[in-house]
């Protein structure tokens, strides 16, 4: 990624001293040795996801060979994180597993529901449990 003039990469032991160096002159001995060159690639994996990237998008653009790497490294910030708690607490639930429903609440019948939502009055005097009217076979020839 990194070469000479000439075209030939860098060692790694001069960028490591050249990162360091950078370091140095905005922080010190004690922060800046928290730092390496795979610290820059965690910082571009988690600045494109709290872009938008998708998972593709940074495992290509990190290089990353497997689904662990992107997994360890690309970190939500703590604005994202409070963003989507908050986004979380705000939805409004209306789904339920049918298998844990009946454990849930208690037993309620259709007249319940129906007093419930206020729609008791309107439904009353349509009879729902009466026949319907049989088929008048219009779609047969």
């Amino acid at each position: 990624m990194f070469t000479a003039v000439d075209g030939s990469p860098f060692a790694g032991h001069f960028l490591d001293r050249l990162l360091h160096g950078l370091l140095l002159r905005h922080f010190p001995e004690s922060v800046a040795k928290n730092y390496s060159w795979h610290s820059c690639r965690i910082w571009l994996a988690t600045a494109l996801l709290a872009s938008g990237a998708s998972r593709a998008q940074i495992q290509a653009l990190c290089r990353w060979q497997t689904d662990e790497s992107l997994n360890i490294y690309a970190c939500l910030g703590a604005a994202q994180y409070s963003h989507l708690l908050s986004a979380a607490f705000n939805v409004r639930i209306d789904a339920a597993r049918a298998t844990t429903l009946a454990e849930a609440v208690p037993f309620i019948c259709r007249h319940d529901v129906l007093a419930a939502t206020g729609a008791a009055r309107e439904l009353a005097a349509a009879d729902l449990d009466a026949d319907v009217s049989p088929d008048d076979d219009a779609d047969n020839d």
